[in-house]
């Protein structure tokens, strides 16, 4: 969710990194805690971190080049996919089936994969409670923001001001 503050006649807005104290030290995790964090970050120590978008088509993405490696879930893809197969769809029950099988026939079948699996890490994961939500090595969550240019530098802030 995205904050804004008035200070004189300036507009200031901020998104919201969540932290939280884990055993070896602090780290930036979302509350519900990444699945093994620390082995995320112990595996690969020179490689970019996993970045991974979830968004919808109310919360367009802006600046994507930003985080070019970012792995993009749009989380209501299988309301989409539901919507347009019964989408006009006739009264009469065969025709409607007939239809409904020529539809199924051109469906995206990866699309609607990488929307359930965005669907399962989103609650299951990383319990995220809101979206978009743009989780950083699965340890950081910054919520409310579509412009990954700014979520990327807002994450980068974070890690500096970290102790």
């Amino acid at each position: 969710m995205t904050n804004s503050t008035k200070s004189g006649n300036q507009k200031k807005s901020f998104a919201i990194v969540l932290t939280a104290a884990l055993g070896s030290g602090l780290a930036l995790v979302h509350p519900a805690h990444a699945e093994t964090p620390a082995a995320t970050l112990a595996a690969a120590p020179t490689a970019a971190p996993t970045i991974e978008v979830f968004t919808d088509r109310q919360h367009p993405l802006i600046h994507a080049e930003a985080l070019p490696g970012a792995i993009i879930y749009r989380i209501d893809g299988l309301v989409a996919m539901q919507e347009r197969l019964s989408k006009g769809l006739p009264a009469d029950e065969k025709a409607a089936t007939r239809i409904a099988k020529q539809r199924i026939s051109t469906i995206d079948k990866d699309a609607v994969t990488e929307s359930a699996q965005g669907l399962v890490f989103a609650h299951l994961k990383y319990q995220l409670n809101r979206y978009p939500a743009i989780v950083f090595a699965g340890q950081a969550v910054i919520y409310g923001v579509t412009d990954l240019a700014l979520a990327k530098r807002l994450y980068d802030e974070s890690r500096i001001e970290a102790p």
